[in-house]
């Protein structure tokens, strides 16, 4: 189970750079990334994923305000990157336990108030931050990706 946890995001470095060699070339030959095979699967595998990191970074917002702590609420929109941005982006390196935290946060909330919930404020916070980190990564991926499957059809 651990290894699915957050697994779009989490490969989504890989992807992108997969996405890097059939725009510009690659000095190896290897068979093409999945992702560019079937570019519309993968947009809305990243869509459903950054729903899901939203959820998360709603729910860990939510339970820093509600333990009382004053936390910067990110302006987040649906605005995504140009595409000239999200070329230029620098892509994150996860691993699941990267995500550990809001998962068992987001779980404990199904059935518990957020007062029944002991919330470590540094790790809520470093979550929050990591759970930024992979939004940003995820709507680069869905212009390039879009703008890829458009081009290519």
């Amino acid at each position: 189970m651990e290894f699915r946890i957050y697994h779009v995001t989490r490969k989504v470095g890989h992807h992108n750079s997969m996405l890097d060699d059939a725009l510009y070339g690659s000095p190896e030959a290897r068979e093409p990334d999945w992702a560019l095979t079937n570019p519309g699967l993968y947009i809305q595998r990243v869509k459903n994923e950054l729903a899901k990191v939203n959820s998360g970074l709603d729910d860990v917002l939510y339970l820093l305000r509600e333990k009382g702590y004053e936390v910067s609420n990110p302006q987040l929109t649906d605005n995504l990157p140009s595409l000239e941005d999200a070329h230029a982006h620098v892509f994150h390196r996860f691993h699941y336990r990267h995500f550990t935290y809001v998962e068992k946060l987001s779980h404990l909330l199904e059935d518990h108030s957020p007062e029944d919930i002991d919330l470590n404020y540094s790790k809520a916070m470093r979550q929050k931050n990591v759970l930024l980190a992979a939004r940003e990564d995820l709507m680069a991926t869905l212009v390039r990706f879009t703008a890829y499957a458009e081009n290519k059809q």
